[in-house]
């Protein structure tokens, strides 16, 4: 699942073996397109290119969603690519399909990210929130951004103080 980004992509990752989570994946990317916010599919482990197609699709996305289940929890794929995400300084965003999965001793470290709970969510209010996260990221990337600039403005011209 590939749709053309509009003005930032994320990163859906969630164990396949999970049959019940793909349906919700899908309805969710197509919420999220129609909020402007594209969707890349995390490869699946062990195709051909795994490595260099999950560095493409981490580079291409704002933020990584992970569909946090028991399986998902047990995944060697999706922790790759959980922690393939916080290397790049990533954001990482759980969704958590129940509450029991939420609470759950497994879930433990994800319990400092800013997660949702999906469970009693159409996929339209998860999309919602989550495209209110991506422009609201990209907000802050563009702060840093000209900060970087203006910095190296300074540094370059041995300004100090703007007038």
């Amino acid at each position: 699942m590939r749709n053309g980004a509009k003005n930032s992509e994320v990163l859906i990752s969630y164990a396949h073996s999970d049959a019940g989570e793909a349906g919700f994946v899908n309805a969710l990317a197509k919420q999220l397109e129609s909020f402007g916010v594209g969707t890349i599919a995390a490869p699946v482990a062990g195709a051909t290119k795994f490595d260099e197609q999950l560095r493409d699709a981490l580079t291409k996305c704002s933020l990584l969603l992970v569909v946090l289940t028991p399986k998902s929890l047990e995944s060697p794929a999706v922790n790759f690519e959980i922690g393939a995400a916080l290397g790049q300084g990533k954001k990482v965003v759980p969704l958590y399909p129940s509450a029991k999965t939420m609470r759950s001793g497994a879930a433990r470290p994800f319990r400092y990210l800013q997660g949702i709970e999906v469970e009693r969510q159409s996929p339209a209010e998860v999309a919602k929130r989550i495209a209110n996260m991506v422009a609201e990221s990209s907000q802050e990337h563009g702060q840093r951004e000209l900060q970087k600039f203006w910095g190296a403005l300074r540094s370059s011209s041995g300004v100090t103080e703007l007038d």
